[in-house]
């Protein structure tokens, strides 16, 4: 949903909000209530475009690229972290 610039309704469960961000809004897992109130927010389409943009907006973060930047990033500081400790 991010890539597609669809907005998000999650539930609050697990790390959900913090894959969502401002992208999407969650309930209570086990709120119906909440739930469709959630869900009448997106029937305004103004609403469904300003979450259109920040799901495209928040789906750069999980981009091949950006995943393989960081974790290049992640091995070489800890390699140098590494050959550092090693050195006397």
């Amino acid at each position: 949903a991010l890539f597609a610039g669809i907005p998000i309704i999650a539930s609050d469960v697990n790390s959900n909000k913090e894959v969502i961000g401002e992208a999407g809004v969650t309930y209570p897992l086990d709120d119906a209530i909440v739930f469709h109130n959630k869900l009448k927010h997106f029937v305004s389409q103004t609403e469904r475009n300003r979450y259109s943009i920040l799901t495209k907006k928040q789906s750069q973060k999980f981009r091949i690229e950006t995943t393989a930047q960081k974790y290049a990033h992640l091995y070489s500081s800890t390699r140098s972290s590494i050959k550092d400790s090693h050195q006397y």
